[in-house]
């Protein structure tokens, strides 16, 4: 696990990039993240990335057992895939034909209501 001191936006975007999800502003969790704590030990904290790094090993960090950090305070992300306008995708079903309808808009992906 990440410890949460100092995580910031760029760091979570540089993290995203290197699991291959180059998609705008990554979520980051903080406080009470609904990932939960997790069940491994803490081992980096003060991760500190610029923003054009292409792996979050290159940031510079702290590296246990150089630092203190609580259990309770791991940072939990979300990344975002990028698309382009008018993409289209099903998501949350059993198979690839079947789920819910999102469509891209200005790099955000989003739902397709019904209503007026």
């Amino acid at each position: 696990s990440i410890c949460r001191t100092s995580f910031s936006a760029i760091d979570s975007f540089v993290f995203c990039k290197t699991l291959g999800y180059d998609g705008p502003n990554p979520t980051v969790y903080t406080y009470n993240s609904p990932f939960g704590s997790g069940n491994a030990p803490i081992v980096w904290n003060y991760v500190n990335c610029r923003g054009w790094e292409q792996d979050i090993h290159e940031c510079t960090k702290s590296i246990y057992p150089g630092f203190t950090c609580y259990s309770s305070y791991p940072v939990g992300i979300g990344c975002k895939e990028s698309c382009e306008d008018n993409d289209i995708r099903l998501v949350g079903g059993d198979f690839d034909n079947e789920g819910t309808v999102e469509v891209c808009y200005s790099n955000l992906w989003g739902l397709i209501s019904d209503v007026g």
